[in-house]
Order: structure tokens, then sequence, then C-alpha cells
């Protein structure tokens, strides 16, 4: 980096200690809660992982489920996949100092290629390869209303409700960024590995995708996965393709997520 270059990311610092640099304070402590906090990312029982574990984050975003993953399991390998070049600079910079983190600015997918992302500058976690302005904003809206029914008085939700439209506004207009994607073969070659212990995928309406890309000879070496994915079509297609490849599942909606096509989807290989 340029030394007369800003160092990307503004600083948020959580109770537990950790201090992580975003793009969006409120998007920080978003993914603290949701990683570290809910948990959404662990089955109830947890992964049983052994040791020296290889994970990929795909979707790695700045970096929240990669610093989650190295607390959990401090001999990983974590290798870390954002395909935003300005995400992927506050995520280097989040983990550099981590030992066994390796970022990679690459997205995941159905095949190699390169082209463009819609990139959310003040919504990064909504960016990706099938990016809908309304859509997303729709998406975004169903969730802080359902946190706000839960977690507030009857008179805050409706001042909330009466202001979520205002909030919104103008916070999904997509800059449009070149990114390289390549299918998990070609990640699992470009990494070095022979194995994953525990395939984290997020990456906005390309799950099913990057799923069905895995070659046959792969799918034996990865043990454990979680899959955040929405449309109810892809995730009985993702639940079923795992299943024919030896690995029981279980789906789970997040009481947030209510009324909304997004579900949690966890697998892990029968022995």
């Amino acid at each position: 980096m340029n030394p007369d270059t800003p160092a990307p990311g503004i600083p948020t610092q959580f109770a537990d200690g950790l201090a992580v640099y975003g793009i969006n304070e409120n998007e920080t402590k978003y993914l603290h809660q949701e990683i570290f906090k809910d948990r959404v990312y662990i089955p109830d029982g947890g992964f049983q992982l052994g040791t020296r574990p290889v994970i990929f984050d795909i979707g790695a975003n700045i970096g929240m489920f990669t610093l989650f993953a190295h607390k959990e399991w401090s001999d990983a390998r974590i290798h870390a996949f954002e395909p935003v070049p300005q995400i992927c600079d506050v995520l280097r910079r989040n983990t550099e100092d981590l030992p066994g983190v390796h970022v990679h600015q690459l997205g995941a997918g159905g095949g190699d290629y390169t082209t463009t992302i819609s990139y959310y500058p003040d919504f990064t976690v909504m960016s990706g390869l099938d990016a809908d302005p309304d859509r997303d904003a729709a998406s975004v809206r169903t969730y802080v209303l359902n946190k706000a029914r839960d977690e507030h008085t009857p008179e805050e939700f409706e001042f909330i409700s009466e202001h979520v439209d205002a909030l919104l506004a103008n916070k999904f207009a997509p800059v449009q960024v070149d990114c390289e994607i390549a299918a998990m073969d070609t990640l699992v070659h470009r990494s070095g590995v022979d194995r994953i212990d525990l395939l984290k995928v997020d990456a906005e309406g390309q799950e099913l995708a990057i799923l069905e890309g895995v070659e046959e000879s792969l799918w034996p070496q990865i043990e454990n996965a979680v899959v955040e994915i929405d449309g109810n079509g892809k995730v009985v297609a993702s639940r079923d393709l795992m299943e024919r490849h030896g690995m029981r599942t279980s789906l789970v909606q997040p009481r947030e997520y209510r009324d909304t096509e997004q579900y949690i989807l966890y697998a892990w290989r029968v022995n």
C-alpha cells in the first residue's frame, strides 16, 4: 500500500475486546452481533473439526467470520475469499496479523471467469453478482422491521416502521466493479490444500451455482459446510445436492429472517 494512501476501514471496538475495521459502523456492529453473539453459522452441537482444520470463508466481506473462526479454532488454516476490491482491502487489514489466515481477492461461482459485480458502498453485505436494488432494499426492510418488532415497544416499532424507508433511501445505489470469479476446484488448487474441513458460503445469490460447480472428486474432501442462502427453490436444490454427496443437513431460518426466503443450511459428512 502507498504510505500516502489512508489505511482502509473505520474502526469499531466491541465490549468483548475485539477491534474490527469496517466500511460502515452499523454494518460492522450487525455482523458482530450475527456472527459472534448469535453464532448463526454454527449449528446446535457445533462443528467437530480436527487438528489444524482447513476453513474456506466464501464471501468473507470484511472478515467477521474469519475472525470468529480464528478465535474458535486458533490452529486453523483459513482461506478468506472476497471479490470486491474495496471490501477486500478492509478484509486484509482485519486479518493481516493473524497466523494461518490467507486472503484472496476472488469470488466463487460455477466456473472461472471475469465479470463485474454490483457493489453497494452503503450496504456492502448485499453486494453481489445478482444484486437487485429493489429486491435487496425490500429484504433489508423486512429484516429491520422484524428486529424492531422483537426488540422494541409497540410505540418504538411504529416510529421505526414510519421511518425505515427514509433510512434505507439511496442505500442501494450499486457501483459496478471488475472482479474475478473461480470455481471451487480452482480455489482449492490455488490455496494448495487437499481438503476443506469447514466450508462457509455467503455469496448473495451464487450459493447454488457454487455448489453445483463442485467437481465430483472434491465432494468427499468437504467435511462440513454452512451456507446462507435465499430462494426456496435454491434452498431445496442445495440441500438435495449435499445429501446426494453423503452429507446430512439441517435447515433453519433465524427469527429475524421470517417472512423472507433467507435460510441457513448446515451440512456435515456421514462417515
